[in-house]
């Protein structure tokens, strides 16, 4: 579509998490304002706020957020394998 429109340059694509493995986005901000909180109060700066973050929310989520990551990874795998055969035809 990018060649037919002309466009040149990278193209976003946004792909969702599957949804059963989707966590609420309602309550995804409870738990992400909660890992920031903690972030904050630990003094966690620079290049260790995400993993930190990550750790956090895993830790806060029970392990629901590492499940949901390797949901939207292994969505965006097949998403960019039919990505590459369509352009391969």
């Amino acid at each position: 579509m990018r060649d037919e429109l002309g466009i040149h340059g990278g193209m976003l694509i946004g792909n969702p998490v599957p949804e059963d493995k989707e966590i609420e986005r309602e309550e995804m901000e409870i738990y992400i304002n909660r890992a920031l909180d903690n972030a904050e109060a630990d003094g966690i700066a620079g290049k260790a706020v995400t993993p930190y973050l990550l750790s956090s929310i895993f830790d806060i989520t029970e392990g629901r957020s590492l499940e949901t990551n390797i949901a939207l990874v292994e969505n965006n795998a097949r998403l960019a394998a039919r990505i590459a055969l369509a352009l391969n035809d």
